[in-house]
């Protein structure tokens, strides 16, 4: 399997799923390693297939993926969305959209300060911000 999916170049596990897909009979466990001492079993007939899929592959040439047309250009991005794009980009760099999380906490979630001593607890460190919680 490694061989042929190399050729391809896809995975083996790509190949043999595709094969399973389109009921490829596939050697068992242990088929090659009889067959290298000349012991193989006899290969199943291929199932007869109808409407075959065709499989198109990025930057294979028409005559090695079979189409029956060229495929389609890719459609190009357009102006107006880099231009949307770089608004989006300056506009996050505005100081009002900054985003600021302070040192020190005075509003955790009732659980926060519990897991986190619970967490560091176990590296014997403190809690950030432990008793700043007014109660």
């Amino acid at each position: 399997m490694e061989k042929v999916a190399k050729r391809y170049g896809v995975s083996g596990v790509a190949l043999a799923k595709t094969c399973r897909e389109l009921k490829v009979p596939l050697p068992g466990r242990g088929y090659w390693a009889r067959h290298k001492v000349g012991k193989a079993a006899k290969r199943p007939p291929l199932p007869p297939m109808k409407d075959p899929p065709r499989i198109f592959r990025q930057g294979e040439t028409e005559k090695k993926s079979n189409q029956t047309e060229p495929p389609e250009e890719p459609q190009r991005l357009r102006p107006e969305v880099f231009r949307e794009a770089n608004r989006l980009v300056e506009d996050e760099k505005l100081p009002e959209k900054r985003i600021t999380v302070p040192a020190i906490m005075d509003s955790y979630h009732p659980i926060t300060p519990r897991r986190w001593s619970f967490a560091l607890a176990r590296l014997n460190r403190p809690a950030p911000g432990a008793g700043t919680r007014p109660e």
